[in-house]
């Protein structure tokens, strides 16, 4: 996988939860899983997106569950303390929102692309064994703000390699 796949993901969640949060994230650290053998630990919530077309895979938006309940606050403007459908849809409208951007940049580079709808799993420790097979390399970046850390993990080959 090309480290430029990752570049329309990572600025597309900068500028969203800007936009829509009023959160700064910064990128922390950066991990490749060049073996394809990444299993997903989750932090509490995995946003999933998959990704088709001139690319094949999927974007995981992890976060801690108070990382999402401080983004959906700072979204709706008011204090959220429970995980509930508000929570989730606000959570799966975001990561539709930023992986729609992030799949119009990667048109706009010229690879074809679309995105499928999230899906959202709860789950305090879930190991998500996905695409360990085809050997896909994994780009994982932290992005760091004072509301939480969200973890894009990122899984994209191209179609025909």
């Amino acid at each position: 996988m090309k480290i430029e796949f990752l570049n329309p993901f990572i600025s597309s969640t900068i500028k969203n939860l800007e936009a829509m949060a009023q959160i700064q994230a910064k990128r922390g650290k950066m991990a490749i899983d060049k073996e394809g053998k990444s299993n997903v630990l989750s932090d509490g919530i995995l946003l999933i997106i998959g990704i088709t077309g001139d690319l094949i895979g999927r974007i995981i938006y992890n976060m801690s569950l108070e990382t999402s309940l401080n983004i959906v606050s700072a979204m709706m403007f008011e204090e959220v303390t429970e995980f509930n459908a508000d929570c989730k849809d606000a959570l799966c409208e975001l990561a539709n929102i930023i992986s729609g951007n992030s799949s119009t940049l990667l048109n706009n580079a010229g690879y074809k692309v679309d995105i499928t709808t999230p899906t959202i799993i709860k789950a305090k420790e879930i190991d998500l064994d996905d695409f360990q097979q085809d050997k896909i390399i994994n780009l994982i970046v932290n992005l760091d703000s004072d509301k939480g850390t969200v973890i894009l993990n990122l899984a994209l080959k191209e179609k025909n390699s």
